[in-house]
């Protein structure tokens, strides 16, 4: 630390003792070269005290081995970085891992990347990365072929648990008409605001869903309900209670679902239908 400290002081007094036959416009060129590599020469004096962008993310992410020592908070975080130059000044300063053309590699505190920047220097960070080893079936890790070779390891994962179920399988009207169960073979198309297509008393019972809604562009993609009228109709005609039988009944459970979406998200409906 001392050693740049004499090199500053001595910088310092070359500067102050500038030739007096200088030019005005010389001097300022010398000057602000003395300046810049003032700032060089003496950054590792201050260099602890900036930050560098993402390094506390970097640290919070990191993974370490059982065995690493422990760090203190007060240790200074050093990051390998590309710096593009080739100046000797900076490779000698701040050392050299690895030489490029125009750009060398080495490993930077949070203060010197942003002294760095500050002066015009630009730099990268090393890309890491972790070489795996060869594919082990039964690790529940899906890489290489896996998918072919051990399509157990990635298969999709299973879909959330439902969060709640009704305390009364069959409503009011669906008793009233006792309905509840039956409809196997029969159609039924509902023109409305579409269907929830991944609603779990519903989704095995959708063979057709499309959409007929051309005025408003957010509903013409797809025929997926935003507004819950369509899929509540739906529910009430062949709901089947889902995968689990702890939904919904509806009154022809077993009974197939066309949803033609005519309504948009708002409940408007601007299709001309002809028969």
């Amino acid at each position: 630390m001392d050693k740049p400290q004499f090199k500053c002081n001595n910088l310092i007094i070359n500067i102050i003792n500038l030739k007096k036959g200088a030019t005005m416009k010389k001097r300022y060129y010398i000057l602000l070269f003395s300046v810049i590599l003032l700032a060089l020469m003496c950054m590792p004096t201050y260099a602890g005290q900036l930050d560098i962008h993402g390094a506390d993310q970097a640290t919070d992410h990191a993974i370490a081995p059982e065995t690493a020592p422990v760090i203190g908070e007060d240790s200074k975080l050093t990051l390998p970085y590309y710096v593009l130059s080739d100046k000797p000044a900076l490779k000698k300063q701040l050392g050299v891992r690895h030489e490029f053309p125009k750009a060398f590699s080495t490993d930077l505190t949070r203060g010197q990347v942003q002294l760095l920047n500050t002066l015009g220097v630009k730099t990268e960070p090393v890309q890491l990365y972790q070489i795996k080893g060869k594919p082990v079936c039964g690790d529940g890790v899906c890489q290489g072929n896996e998918p072919t070779t051990c399509p157990k390891d990635c298969q999709a994962p299973p879909p959330p648990a439902i969060s709640c179920y009704p305390s009364n399988q069959k409503p009011w009207g669906v008793i009233k008409v006792n309905g509840g169960y039956g409809g196997s073979g029969v159609k039924v198309a509902i023109l409305d605001t579409g269907v929830d297509t991944d609603h779990p008393d519903l989704a095995i019972n959708i063979i057709g869903c499309v959409t007929k809604v051309t005025h408003f562009k957010a509903d013409a993609k797809n025929c997926e309900d935003a507004n819950g009228h369509g899929t509540h109709v739906a529910g009430t005609v062949l709901a089947n209670a889902g995968s689990d039988g702890l939904g919904i009944y509806g009154v022809a459970p077993e009974a197939s679902l066309i949803a033609v979406k005519v309504c948009d998200r708002r409940g408007f409906e601007h299709v001309p239908l002809s028969c």
